[in-house]
């Protein structure tokens, strides 16, 4: 089964994984169900201090495609990423990944 975090963890991540579950008897699979997903409450802004100054190298200005990722940023509470030359932006107010 195909497990995304935000629907079973309550995060705001975009994060898939597979889950494989094996059994040694027949009854033991009869009586498992995987978990049910739950609507998630949290959102970027519960697990990220976007006032909170870090260090520079964490941020995108230092970056050498950071002119051509910023034409593409509209919205101060979303979180951009660059991945392959790709510009992406969360996924229904979802991130792939929190540090």
């Amino acid at each position: 089964m195909v497990m995304n975090a935000s629907e079973y963890a309550n995060i705001p991540q975009n994060r898939e994984r597979i889950y494989i579950v094996g059994f040694l008897n027949k009854e033991d699979y009869k009586n498992f169900d995987f978990p049910k997903p739950q609507k998630s409450s949290k959102t970027i802004f519960d697990c990220t201090d976007f006032n909170q100054k870090v260090d520079e190298k964490y941020y995108y200005h230092n970056f050498k495609h950071y002119d051509i990722l910023k034409d593409s940023m509209q919205n101060n509470d979303t979180v951009y990423q660059w991945r392959r030359h790709l510009k992406n932006s969360g996924v229904q107010d979802l991130i792939v990944t929190l540090g």
